[in-house]
């Protein structure tokens, strides 16, 4: 996803505002969804859409606030940027350590929203690769074997063939042959790159996650 295909999704009852918020991304390229309120938004809203989300912390029905909370609920990612007419410092700490991306004041400054936008888009980007490289290499791993998602457990975990073997109770000619199998079927380069997929994807607990 680039920043030139992600939709600015605009959550705001106020006419006048959404329509400079929209001119205001349709001029460098952004694709801007005007929504009057948050129901709306979330009735519209389905797994795995990309983009951030700007909206108003104070409106009719669910407030910017409510909708986080939703958000939160569904599971849904979106990089968040409030926006108040109502200086509120405690209203912004609330929001941020809830997981809101930014907090704003109207009068908006243009560039900083543009600039807070450009950064939200760009962690959804990452978010959504990431995402995109798990599922794959989910995909591959569940083309495994029982024996051979053994044998790979053992292997991103340093153990040797004849350790492997033993562990196992196979021989170690059989493991040699399903160490090419694992290395085959999950498109691993060296045993590094198996070990970065193993933990990417949390097929094993990372030493960090082992320890806790």
């Amino acid at each position: 996803m680039t920043t030139h295909t992600a939709t600015v999704f605009i959550i705001e009852d106020e006419e006048e505002i959404c329509q400079m918020l929209t001119t205001l991304l349709l001029s460098v390229d952004l694709k801007p969804l005007c929504f009057k309120n948050a129901l709306e938004f979330l009735e519209f809203l389905e797994p795995d859409m990309g983009g951030c989300i700007i909206t108003d912390v104070r409106m009719p029905g669910y407030t910017g606030l409510q909708l986080q909370e939703k958000l939160r609920e569904r599971k849904c990612d979106l990089p968040l940027i409030l926006i108040t007419a109502f200086a509120d410092v405690d209203m912004a700490v609330r929001a941020m350590r809830k997981g809101a991306f930014d907090f704003q004041e109207k009068p908006l400054c243009q560039q900083r929203l543009l600039d807070s936008v450009y950064e939200a888009l760009a962690l959804d980007g990452k978010r959504q690769s990431e995402s995109l490289q798990k599922q794959a290499i989910l995909d591959r791993a569940s083309r495994l074997t029982n024996r051979e998602r053994e044998v790979m457990e053992n292997m991103v975990v340093g153990c040797p063939n004849k350790v492997i073997a033993y562990n196992l109770g196979i021989a170690q000619s059989t493991v040699e042959n399903h160490r090419a199998r694992v290395m085959t079927k999950m498109h691993a380069e060296s045993l590094a790159d198996l070990v970065g997929m193993a933990y990417i994807s949390g097929l094993v607990p990372s030493p960090m996650q082992r320890r806790i």
